[in-house]
């Protein structure tokens, strides 16, 4: 990957930043070969499950709206 051609929020990623990415399991035990992750130095572990709870605690569902596009039945 060229650090200089990515960006986020229109930076250029610095290759000697420190960045938190948020991966699923899957992902950061290499189950897919994606070797990238096994430089992560910060894991705060847990299940997916698990940290979807912790997130939605934190953060609560917004109401949804159905906008005219979808009929609910009786």
């Amino acid at each position: 990957m060229d650090a200089a051609s990515t960006k986020v929020n229109g930076k250029t990623l610095n290759p000697e930043g420190l960045y938190h990415v948020t991966i699923n399991r899957f992902l950061a035990e290499d189950d897919d070969k994606f070797s990238v992750f096994e430089n992560g130095t910060q894991s705060i572990g847990g299940s997916d499950l698990e940290i979807i709870i912790v997130y939605l605690k934190e953060y609560p569902l917004i109401p949804l709206r159905l906008g005219g596009r979808i009929s609910l039945s009786p």
